[in-house]
């Protein structure tokens, strides 16, 4: 082997995931701790498309090369229970209304519109607290078997990629632009009930309890209905990508200095983008009936992505750039409203700051920027790699990162292969994560992530996001 084709294949001789189009948010593999770098170790630990051709390995494949999962959650604290509470305080007041009767007495009734009242209030303020801060937010990743595959061909002087695999994530949270309740019994003053008011109770034409009201005893009845307000809820949205990924990459130009490689991918996208909304009430459960709507407004539709990456590679360092989805594709989210007379509807109507991206979601144009340093036998790589600017990914969360990482590679095979790494989101919620990993036999490579910050959920305290990732390849 050539000096120089040793200092590739020291750097990423392994390296496929150019072929992917990498998401936003979750990494797959051991690129959660790698970050864009480009590493011996793996053949999926970098998103340049050019890195497949710098080493000379003549075929690289992946097993089951990557799976990961992720969950994260809002900086709310114990929103869960709040959000619980608020259904079942409802629920429970919803049964008293309904269970006032004629028998009930002038005091009885000016007790259940304090409560109300009271109610209103606290849950009012409690939800336009959590509008922005209460969410939950799950996704996972995997490559398909056999995936990637990369082959290096002398007719074509350069590396050949095949990789696919599919992307899902979705957030719930809860979303306000207004009160979550109002009956309007806050502005009515119970000093106006005489001794002759009367009231009664009846189901509205969607089964909430309306109070009525006769002040005077006069006929003259004024009605208020105990619902959720359609200004607040829990938005729930996400999607599923499924990619297929074709790519090209070879070596440009070489002196002593170094070499330049490029490498281009084109990838086929099928993806499928779903959103709903849900009230704060009980009547059902609130996960659920978000749930059931979510299930029932989804859309599918296909498109194309464009990538290009440069490697510049010398003896002691590397420097590369990539830019992904070069001509933006986008895809349409479902109108809720194509139902009319449903909730998702009337919650999107009054709630439209809920619909995150807006009608549909655009791969948008991404330059990564990155550089590696390493000792002359390559045991030693530290790298760095910054997103010069933020996309959003299919919940409408924007994600702009910058990661460092360092890795040591043992010269015996079956020694593990460590490696520690720190990234940052610079836009949205601006988490930032400690990360680790390790090769076993360098072929398995095991990886996890969290959050230094930390919220509380179900009454404890925990980092607001986690990580963790499994991935296997093979090179010959």
């Amino acid at each position: 082997m050539t000096k120089q084709a040793t200092i590739a294949a020291g750097l990423a001789a392994v390296s496929l995931i150019g072929a992917q189009a990498v998401q936003a948010g979750q990494s797959a593999g051991a690129q959660l701790t790698y970050g864009a770098a480009p590493h011996e170790l793996t053949v999926t630990a970098t998103a340049n498309p050019a890195t497949p051709s710098l080493g000379d390995r003549r075929i690289r494949v992946g097993i089951f090369s990557s799976i990961g999962g992720g969950l994260e959650i809002g900086a709310a604290d114990d929103f869960d229970r709040d959000v619980e509470q608020i259904a079942d305080d409802f629920s429970t007041l919803e049964s008293r209304i309904q269970n006032l009767d004629e028998q009930a007495t002038l005091e009885e009734y000016a007790a259940v519109i304090d409560a109300v009242v009271a109610y209103e209030a606290s849950s009012n303020h409690l939800v336009n607290n959590l509008a922005d801060d209460a969410y939950i937010k799950v996704n996972a990743s995997a490559t398909g078997p056999g995936a990637p595959l990369s082959i290096r061909s002398e007719q074509l002087d350069g590396v050949i990629t095949l990789d696919y695999g599919v992307y899902l994530e979705g957030r719930v949270g809860v979303s306000s632009s207004g009160d979550a309740f109002n009956t309007g019994l806050a502005d009515f003053d119970t000093d106006r009930l005489g001794e002759g008011a009367d009231f009664e109770v009846i189901p509205s034409d969607d089964g909430y309890a309306v109070l009525r009201i006769d002040p005077g005893g006069d006929g003259s009845f004024e009605e208020f209905e105990f619902r959720p307000s359609n200004d607040a809820g829990l938005a729930v949205q996400g999607g599923v990508v499924r990619r297929l990924s074709g790519g090209y990459a070879r070596q440009l130009w070489s002196d002593a200095a170094g070499t330049l490689h490029v490498g281009t991918t084109l990838s086929a996208y099928r993806v499928t983008l779903a959103r709903s909304g849900a009230l704060l009430d009980d009547s059902d459960d609130t996960g659920e009936t978000a749930e059931d709507a979510f299930d029932e407004n989804q859309e599918t539709s296909g498109g194309f992505g464009v990538h290009a990456g440069a490697m510049w590679v010398s003896e002691i360092y590397s420097l590369g750039a990539t830019l992904r989805n070069i001509n933006a594709p986008s895809f349409d989210y479902p109108d809720p409203c194509d139902n009319p007379g449903s909730k998702s509807c009337a919650f999107f109507q009054a709630n439209p700051q809920a619909k995150r991206n807006g009608s549909s979601w655009t791969m948008e144009r991404q330059l990564t920027l990155e550089g590696s340093a390493y000792t002359p036998d390559r045991r030693w790589v530290a790298h760095a790699g910054l997103d010069a600017n933020s996309a959003a990914d299919t919940t409408g969360d924007d994600y702009q990162w910058a990661t460092i990482q360092g890795s040591y590679m043992p010269d015996r095979f079956w020694a593990p292969s460590p490696r520690l790494g720190y990234k940052r989101n610079l836009a949205g919620e601006q988490l930032s994560y400690l990360s680790a990993g390790a090769t076993f036999f360098r072929a398995l490579h095991l990886d996890a992530a969290y959050a230094l910050e930390r919220s509380s959920f179900a009454g404890d305290s925990i980092p607001r996001a986690v990580q963790a990732s499994l991935g296997l390849d093979l090179q010959f």
